[in-house]
């Protein structure tokens, strides 16, 4: 059955569009609702079914058929995250995130579609794209760790509901959660100024994500707020060649740093097993911190004093607001999560420079 919304002039078919705007909600949520589906309040759903009858609409016969057949297709939320070969802390990073995210989502009955960078480097913002112009899901959490505002808006042309963890550019109107780095970053350099260290070095900053190019500007930002040297920062991407290497070159100053910041704790373990190899005992003559904590962090001995920016929380966020939005509810302003210094061993008071 179909109805008219026009009372001038030729009859115009009603669409879900024209449904979804009469009830203040998403054309996803008028889905949910005419179908019978989970992941909408009792009071949206009745006032979706109340402009369905207002406007004399209803789904295709056809077309709602098809949906029935397939139950994943309107049930289902896609995840675009980070998950290249070659670093390690994007994977650890989207198993956090996704964690969060589903532990959310699976008490309502929704499934989750995770959308991986492959190996060619295929943006997974393409694969949400496709996924929704075919049907499959019903919106979409973004890990925008690459700051890809061309490929976000994209989605948002195409209409797909859609969260953004991370940071979106100018024209993306997607609902934003994401990290309080600098707040992070203040957080270790106040307890690190506390022990006694004044030079401080930044093994990272070199990943395809934006959230190594953050983390450096937050914590050379830090220093410059509690008054010390600006880090010294060697470049290098979250693998531990390339972070033992960095390590090294620390070290081997004339004038080493006392304490070393990792982007994680798989650099961080390099880093300390470059610091062992040199002589340098850890935590009496070098502070080695992961600015990203993990199960990792706690093996070494000694075991790794890292920073946490509560993943999993950020995760649980994103779906939370992307429910909102599916439901015709009101989304949060672009809010930071904070994150924490968890004090383990690796971090002792700076060794006098005449000890070193």
């Amino acid at each position: 059955m179909t109805g008219t919304g026009a009372e001038d002039g030729p009859p115009r078919r009603v669409t879900i569009k024209d449904v979804a705007r009469r009830a203040g909600v998403s054309p996803a949520a008028v889905s949910l609702a005419v179908n019978g589906r989970p992941g909408l309040s009792p009071a949206t759903r009745r006032r979706v079914l109340d402009a369905a009858e207002a406007l004399r609409w209803a789904p295709d016969p056809l077309a709602r058929t098809m949906a029935r057949r397939s139950v994943t297709a309107s049930d289902a939320i896609g995840v675009a995250l980070p998950g290249g070969a070659g670093h390690p802390a994007s994977r650890q990073l989207s198993g956090d995130l996704l964690a969060g995210i589903a532990a959310v989502l699976a008490p309502g009955g929704w499934s989750v579609l995770p959308a991986l960078t492959d190996g060619a480097g295929g943006a997974p913002q393409d694969r949400l794209l496709k996924w929704w112009q075919a049907g499959r899901i019903t919106g979409a959490v973004v890990a925008d760790l690459r700051n890809d505002g061309a490929a976000l808006r994209r989605l948002a042309d195409a209409g797909l509901p859609a969260v953004v963890i991370g940071r979106t550019g100018p024209g993306v109107p997607f609902p934003v959660v994401r990290t309080d780095d600098e707040a992070v970053a203040d957080a270790a350099v106040r307890w690190l100024a506390a022990l006694g260290h004044r030079d401080i070095g930044y093994v990272g900053g070199d990943s395809p994500l934006w959230l190594g190019a953050a983390r450096a500007r937050a914590l050379r930002a830090a220093c410059a707020r509690a008054g010390l040297t600006p880090p010294r920062t060697v470049a290098a991407d979250p693998t531990t060649g390339r972070a033992a290497r960095a390590t090294r070159a620390l070290l081997s100053a004339p004038r080493p740093p006392t304490a070393i910041v990792h982007d994680d704790g798989v650099g961080a373990a390099a880093g300390l097993a470059v610091a062992h190899e040199m002589g340098v005992r850890v935590p009496h003559e070098l502070s080695v911190l992961a600015w990203y904590d993990s199960d990792l962090c706690r093996l070494p001995r000694p075991s790794l004093t890292a920073l946490t920016c509560g993943a999993d929380t950020l995760g649980g966020r994103a779906a939370r607001t992307l429910l909102a939005l599916l439901h015709g509810l009101p989304t949060p302003e672009p809010t930071d999560t904070e994150g924490q210094l968890r004090q383990r061993d690796s971090a002792a008071p700076a060794a006098p420079r005449a000890a070193r």
